[in-house]
C-alpha cells in the first residue's frame, strides 16, 4: 500500500497535495488578516512578521582592516571597528574644566516652583504605547495610569 503512494504523480497524492496547499494559503491569509485587524493595538507583531517575510537581509559585510587584511570573523570585525572607533574618540582634556561659581551653586529652592497637574501626568503617561513597551515597568506603567496621576499630582503639588 505504501508504494502507491510513493509516486507522487498517484491521483491520491496530488488530491493531497492540492488540499494542503490550499489549507496552507487559507490559514496564511487569516494569519495575515488578523495581524492587519489588530494593529493599533499589537504593532509589535505585525513588524515582526513583516521583517520575517522580507527577502533581502541587511548585513556587514568583510571589511579591510588596519593592517590591510579583510576580516573574515565576526571577532576580527568587531576588533576592526573597535580600533576605528578608538582612534576616533579621543579622551578630553581635564584640566581645564570651568568651576560653577558660587552664586549659581545655590541650589535651594531649585525645584521648588515645579506643578503638575492630573492631566498633565496622565497625558504624559498616554504617550508610552503599551504594545511597544519593552521592559515590565513599562507596562506597568501604562496599565496603572489613572492611579498614578493622582498620586504623582498630589506629590507635585497642584490638583
Amino acid at each position: 500500500m505504501f508504494h502507491k503512494y510513493k509516486d507522487i504523480n498517484h491521483p491520491a497524492v496530488r488530491a493531497a497535495c492540492k488540499a494542503a496547499r490550499v489549507e496552507l494559503r487559507r490559514s496564511r491569509r487569516n494569519f495575515e488578516e488578523k495581524l492587519s485587524s489588530n494593529i493599533k493595538q499589537d504593532r509589535k507583531s505585525f513588524f515582526a512578521y513583516s521583517r520575517s517575510r522580507m527577502k533581502c537581509r541587511s548585513r556587514i559585510g568583510p571589511i579591510s582592516s588596519h593592517s590591510g587584511n579583510m576580516t573574515t570573523t565576526d571577532a576580527e570585525l568587531v576588533d576592526s571597528f573597535n580600533d576605528h572607533f578608538v582612534s576616533v574618540f579621543t579622551a578630553e582634556d581635564m584640566s581645564s574644566i570651568p568651576f560653577l561659581s558660587a552664586r549659581s551653586a545655590s541650589f535651594d529652592n531649585f525645584c521648588s516652583d515645579v506643578a503638575f497637574s492630573q492631566q498633565d501626568v496622565l497625558n504624559a503617561l498616554k504617550k508610552i504605547k503599551a504594545d511597544t513597551a519593552m521592559n515590565s515597568q513599562l507596562v506597568f506603567l501604562c496599565r496603572s495610569r489613572s492611579i498614578l496621576c493622582i498620586r504623582c499630582s498630589s506629590f507635585f503639588g497642584r490638583v
